[in-house]
């Protein structure tokens, strides 16, 4: 933590991160990222949540339905 925040791993604003989803538990280590890069980029609270169920549903998905699944997270501006 930094000054009270949680610090977002490495590289995650800049180039995003790549999670190998294989189990269950990942979901949640991709879900947290994601709430934190969006908290970083200063989203509302109802798009972070909303966020985070789609990212636990995909990681959840990944986890249940493929091989050698594999999850991007990154901030992408339109």
């Amino acid at each position: 933590m930094i000054g009270g925040t949680v610090a977002l791993p490495e590289g995650l604003l800049e180039a995003g991160l790549w999670f190998r989803v294989e189990a269950a538990a990942t979901a949640s280590s991709v879900r947290r990222s994601a709430e934190r890069l969006a908290v970083e980029l200063g989203m509302p609270e109802r798009r972070i949540s909303d966020l985070a169920i789609v990212v636990a549903e995909a990681a959840g998905n990944l986890a249940k339905h493929a091989d050698q699944g594999a999850l991007l997270v990154r901030a992408v501006r339109t």
